[in-house]
C-alpha cells in the first residue's frame, strides 16, 4: 500500500464520529503504519543485502582484470577471449557444485568444453594450417622480390603447393571454419541450461 493510500484512508475515516468508530480508526492507522515501517525495513535491509553480494562479487570477479585490461570493444576476439575465460569457469563450478543427475551432467560438460574448444580454435584462427597448408619458410628476401624499375614488390609463389593444392585447402579450410561456426552457435543456444 502507497503512503497516499494511507492517508487517504484515515482522512475518509476520520470523518466518522462515533467513539467505536474512532477506534477502529486509530487501530487500522496503527496497522497500517506498521506495514508501512516493515516494507520500508524490508527495502533497506534488501539494498544492505545487495550492496554486501554487489561489494563480495566484484571481489570475486578481479580475477577476470587480466582479459578485461585487454578488452577492445571494437574487436570481436576479446569478446570471445572473456566468454571462454567465463565459460572455463562455469565448467569447473559446474563440474564441482552441480546437483544435476550424472548423466544430464556429463551431457553439459562435454557440451561446455566443446564450446570452450570451439572458441580456442576461433582466436588460433588455424584452419589452413588444419586443412594442410604449410607456410612459405624462406626468408623474407626470398620471399620478395622486387619488380624491375619499381619501388615495388611481388611475392614469390609458396613451393610447398601448387595453385590448385592452395584453392583445394582454402576451400576446405572455408568449410570447415563454416561448420565448426554453426556448431558454436548451437552450443551457445544451450547455454540457459549451463547453471548449477
Amino acid at each position: 500500500m502507497k503512503n497516499k493510500d494511507i492517508k487517504e484512508l484515515s482522512v475518509d475515516m476520520n470523518n466518522i464520529n462515533s467513539k467505536k468508530s474512532k477506534f477502529k480508526i486509530k487501530f487500522l492507522t496503527k496497522i497500517l503504519d506498521r506495514i508501512k515501517n516493515n516494507i520500508m525495513y524490508k527495502r533497506f535491509c534488501r539494498c544492505i543485502e545487495n550492496i554486501y553480494y554487489d561489494t563480495k562479487w566484484f571481489i570475486k570477479n578481479l580475477k577476470y582484470i587480466k582479459i578485461f585490461t585487454r578488452f577492445r570493444p571494437w574487436d570481436y576476439s576479446y569478446i570471445l577471449e572473456i566468454q571462454k575465460e567465463l565459460l572455463i569457469d562455469l565448467y569447473k563450478n559446474y563440474k564441482k557444485y552441480s546437483i544435476e543427475v550424472e548423466k544430464d551432467k556429463n551431457k553439459s560438460l562435454k557440451d561446455i568444453k566443446r564450446t570452450i574448444e570451439l572458441i580456442q580454435r576461433k582466436l588460433d584462427d588455424d584452419y589452413l594450417e588444419r586443412c594442410g597448408y604449410k607456410y612459405d619458410e624462406r626468408s623474407l628476401d626470398e620471399i620478395l622480390i622486387k619488380i624491375p624499375g619499381k619501388t615495388s614488390y611481388t611475392i614469390a609463389d609458396n613451393p610447398n603447393h601448387t595453385d590448385e593444392e592452395k584453392e583445394e585447402i582454402f576451400k576446405n579450410a572455408y568449410k570447415l571454419e563454416e561448420r565448426e561456426n554453426k556448431e558454436l552457435a548451437k552450443l551457445l543456444t544451450k547455454a540457459n541450461e549451463w547453471w548449477y
